[in-house]
């Protein structure tokens, strides 16, 4: 898990955020075959990806709320 956040680009209280995460997965044996039984399911898969921007604002040093 990683992100990004920029003040550069906002204000001394308000600046953008970029959060992105990767995930693995591995799925358990009775998950598998209930895929195989329903072909219009799509198949497992390994991992994935998440990106998600976000706004924050500071009410002081160490408190602010985020936005999506």
């Amino acid at each position: 898990m990683g992100g990004f956040e920029s003040q550069a680009l906002g204000t001394r209280r308000f600046a953008p955020k970029l959060q992105l995460e990767s995930f693995g997965i591995l799925w358990k044996p009775q998950t598998l075959q209930a895929l195989l039984l329903a072909p219009n399911v799509p198949g497992a898969y390994r991992s994935r990806q998440a990106i998600e921007p976000s706004v924050a604002f500071a009410f002081n040093r160490t408190l602010y709320a985020t936005a999506a």
